[in-house]
């Protein structure tokens, strides 16, 4: 069966340079014929280890497809990031074991590097091989620091390595405004949560005081996407767009540097690769990072790391490699595009979807994040609980990305009271949170956007608090609100909150 893609995960680069043709060789043949016998389709110009692990859902053809890889690198390479990266594997797997296999990948960089062909070269940098690390509960920033170190190191050893150990150059101060350059290409391109966090506020910035820079895709230099709500503005708000084809890292890195920026922002470092390669360089005298993707990025030329006091630990310093800036406010303006993107009653993505939702006094329980952010230890650890305090209840999870096995084990824990639902246009996901009894904030990597959401449609979202920024959003959003019920500092308050809020009708409706 073909497992989901996940758009995290997509290629900067030419797929042809680190294609599943190039790297199984002359075992493409038989790498097609074992994917066929799984009922699944490989295309062998797409980058590999994006393609075989989007596609591949079960465990013994993606190791039968990987021991095909001719490159004795990478094929042990694949073999550990595999226990990071796969649905099934990341799921089956504890966070510590994740933690071990990922330092073996770096391991493997740093003994190799020195030798690597271009071809295996073109494989590493290809795909945010770190991306799904993003989700475990130990602490990332040395893991992040290590990785980007190899990679960093890799590319130096490339004609790339000009480009990285160029000193950005300052223009003399002449000019009445700083140059500030945001780096969109993704996720501030579409409609996804990084958009919707920060297009707000690169439009309320001062114009008197800043020079504005969006540096998209060549394709939106002129004009943004059609179907992007809200984009006009933010293209109308900066004073220019910077297209840049995204398929030719030396040309974005001159283009880039050429803006001769005082400022370059990234909202969204490590969730596509080319992010980190532009951020190896030295593109700005001072380079931000900020959410976006809310964890220290590990990359030594990133400067600084833009938070919010509201969220962070006493000890969050320690959770970065850039220097934190706490900010006094909540350092977004939350947009409610949900007007917009309402889809009409009658729809058939509404209709199909309304239907499926048990009717009261079943209560609905929310936790409809992406898949990553499902911690199988954590919920079998809680959620079986709560549906004993709450029979009646019935839990929502996105269907996307999970494998069938995982979907199972879900299934299996919660005694079948669980729905998995389609990808959603946001309309009608909007209306399934309004439609929930409660929401439950996913630990340890909690929700943002999801968090918001549930508030915009007065539904209370139970949260535990995790140790760093990604699963602490929804208690700084509480706590700036004077709000605490909701928020658990255990595992069983975490549970007693929950059914509580399910089961008591006038105290739910008191909060919300």
């Amino acid at each position: 069966m073909a497992a989901n893609r996940h758009p995290e995960s997509e290629p900067a680069l030419p797929a042809s340079e680190s294609s599943l043709a190039s790297v199984v060789g002359s075992n493409l043949a038989a790498a097609v014929s074992i994917a066929a016998q799984a009922g699944a389709r490989i295309d062998d110009v797409n980058e590999v280890f994006f393609e075989v692990l989007t596609r591949i859902e079960e465990i013994s053809t993606l190791n039968a497809i990987l021991d095909l890889v001719e490159s004795v690198f990478l094929r042990a390479l694949f073999h550990e990031l595999k226990h990071i990266s796969h649905q099934v594997y990341y799921h089956d797997t504890d966070d510590a074991t994740k933690v071990a296999h990922f330092q073996n990948a770096c391991a493997l960089v740093e003994e190799y590097a020195p030798q690597a062909k271009q071809l295996e070269v073109a494989v590493l940098i290809s795909t945010s091989h770190q991306y799904h690390l993003s989700y475990v509960s130990s602490p990332k920033k040395d893991l992040f620091r290590r990785w980007h170190c190899c990679l960093r190191d890799l590319i130096a050893r490339t004609p790339l390595g000009e480009l990285l150990h160029h000193p950005a150059a300052r223009l003399p101060r002449v000019r009445w405004r700083l140059r500030v350059g945001f780096f969109g290409i993704d996720k501030l391109q579409k409609f996804s949560s990084v958009y919707r966090d920060r297009m707000n506020v690169i439009q309320g910035l001062d114009s008197r005081r800043f020079e504005t820079f969006l540096i998209v895709s060549a394709q939106y230099a002129a004009s943004p996407p059609r179907d992007l709500a809200g984009a006009d503005l933010l293209w109308g708000s900066v004073d220019h767009v910077v297209g840049c084809d995204v398929h030719d890292l030396r040309a974005v890195l001159t283009q880039v540097g050429e803006l001769h920026l005082d400022v370059l922002v990234y909202p969204e470092i490590g969730m596509h690769p080319l992010t980190c390669l532009t951020a190896y360089a030295r593109l700005a005298p001072v380079q931000v990072a900020t959410w976006g993707h809310s964890l220290t990025s590990g990359i030594p030329t990133v400067d600084y790391y833009f938070s919010s006091a509201w969220y962070e630990p006493t000890d969050a310093e320690a959770n970065y490699s850039e220097t934190l800036v706490q900010m006094r406010s909540l350092c977004t303006s939350y947009p409610d595009l949900s007007i917009k993107h309402r889809v009409r009653k009658g729809g058939a993505d509404y209709t199909s979807t309304l239907e499926v939702l048990p009717p009261p006094p079943t209560k609905l329980v929310c936790c409809m994040q992406t898949s990553c952010k499902v911690n199988l230890h954590f919920l079998r650890r809680t959620m079986p609980r709560i549906l004993d305090g709450a029979p009646d209840a019935v839990f929502l999870f996105m269907r996307e990305h999970f494998a069938s096995a995982t979907r199972d084990a879900i299934s299996e824990a919660l005694a079948g009271q669980v729905l998995f639902l389609p990808t959603l246009l946001f309309g009608t996901f909007r209306t399934v949170i309004a439609r929930s009894t409660i929401l439950l904030d996913l630990h340890p990597f909690g929700g943002c956007n999801t968090a918001l959401d549930s508030f915009l449609e007065g539904r209370i979202i139970v949260t535990l608090p995790g140790s760093e920024l990604p699963g602490r959003f929804t208690q700084g959003f509480y706590r700036r609100m004077g709000v605490v019920d909701p928020i658990a500092s255990t595992e069983d308050e975490y549970v007693d909150l929950a059914v509580r809020f399910l089961n008591d009708s006038k105290e739910r409706r008191l909060v919300e």
